[in-house]
């Protein structure tokens, strides 16, 4: 990697790059909630339809992940970064310029397959770069972008959809889609391809009914508390009558959610993990479940919508927790299961939120995401942590 060789006192240049290009990446899967209004009204379409764009997106990022994770197994990882930021940009140009709502819908599908190809090849290269000693913080500042996606991004991209209009959000996260790219080409030296676990590795992983049971409560819960956060912003003009709502709340989203994050971290290193899963799920569950009957103005729907953050972020770490003590040897498999659990959560998400919008009514769409949630409780309690057996107690790694 170009940029020298890291000092003491901080991790190489390019990893910086990688967080900047997750940050635009996870804007981008989530901005949709903040111009929802806009993008329906423009179209002539139901909001129904408008979240079935990020049904798509995440659908198509479910599926292909793992598949080009082993087709593209050959490639350098340069080249392939590059490659799949050229695919992201070339489909957020093609959203921007979408004459109709079935261009804008191909065009999600090829930013979701440029995502797809371009994120687990990010975190392999952040890693590579810093070395062993230091791959722990690597992956922590290329996965911050996410974080701040949901801090800074996503209420950006709503501000700039209320004020400009949504087709300047996608020609935004186009521009710096690119701006990103002709960094990485400049300052990101070659890589050698990295070993990725095939699929008959990862499918051995699934055997494991703990595993499966982990993952089924990740999707369940991703379902439910997006099933919501897609349709926050309709949501929140029901309530109080207005959309100047919609920033505060995405914020507070992401504030509450990385305050979220930090809590079961602690927790799960102190504690059972699977205390701080069923703790988080619950918590989650009850805020969308009051919210209903509770949130009746601007501050009880801030302070609900708050809480609720901070219990649904604090959803992923027990699970990756549970899974890397579930299988030590292959625990890196797990959670890129995991990665495509939640997507299909995600995927799901947009039917529960159409569905419930289109036959309760929105005002009671976080009841029906709750009781999803509270499902997903249900399927906590049969979450064990037991010793492994077979290969991955053996201590036979498989490659990520």
């Amino acid at each position: 990697m170009s940029g020298g060789s890291a000092g003491r006192r901080g991790l190489p240049a390019p990893i910086y790059l990688l967080a900047v290009a997750t940050f635009v990446v996870g804007t981008d899967k989530d901005l949709l909630v903040g111009i929802l209004p806009e993008l329906s009204a423009d179209l002539d379409t139901s909001a129904g339809l408008v979240v079935q764009l990020a049904t798509v997106f995440a659908l198509t990022y479910a599926v292909a992940a793992p598949v080009l994770a082993v087709t593209l197994a050959g490639w350098p990882r340069r080249r392939l970064m590059l490659a799949a930021l050229g695919v992201f940009t070339a489909g957020n140009l093609l959203c921007a310029l979408a004459p109709s709502y079935e261009v804008l819908l191909a065009g999600r599908v090829v930013a979701a397959l440029g995502a797809a190809a371009f994120t687990p090849t990010a975190a392999a290269a952040g890693a590579a770069a810093a070395g062993p000693d230091r791959s722990g913080r690597a992956l922590a500042v290329v996965f911050a972008g996410f974080s701040l996606a949901s801090v800074a991004g996503v209420p950006l991209g709503t501000l700039v959809g209320q004020q400009a209009g949504w087709r300047w959000v996608f020609a935004a996260i186009a521009g710096l889609g690119l701006l990103v790219a002709l960094g990485l080409a400049r300052f990101l030296g070659p890589q050698a391809p990295g070993q990725v676990a095939g699929l008959a590795d990862r499918v051995a992983v699934l055997r494991d009914a703990r595993v499966r049971r982990v993952l089924a409560v990740s999707g369940t819960a991703q379902a439910a508390g997006f099933a919501f956060f897609l349709l926050v912003s309709v949501h929140a003009e029901h309530v109080t009558g207005d959309a100047a709502l919609v920033p505060l709340l995405v914020l507070c989203f992401g504030l509450f959610g990385l305050a979220g994050t930090w809590a079961a971290g602690r927790a799960s290193d102190r504690a059972d993990p699977v205390l701080a899963l069923r703790a988080a799920v619950a918590l989650a569950a009850l805020a969308l479940l009051a919210m209903p009957l509770l949130a009746r103005g601007p501050v009880s729907l801030v302070a609900l919508v708050s809480v609720w953050a901070f219990a649904q972020w604090a959803i992923t770490v027990p699970v990756q927790a549970c899974l890397l003590r579930l299988q030590p040897a292959t625990g890196s498999i797990a959670v890129s299961l995991n990665s495509s659990a939640m997507y299909l959560g995600s995927a799901v998400a947009g039917l529960v939120a159409a569905g419930a919008a289109g036959t309760v009514g929105i005002g009671w769409l976080p009841g029906v995401a709750g009781l999803l949630l509270a499902l997903a409780g249900a399927l906590a309690l049969t979450v064990r942590l037991r010793p492994a057996t077979g290969p991955a107690a053996a201590g036979v790694p498989l490659p990520t």
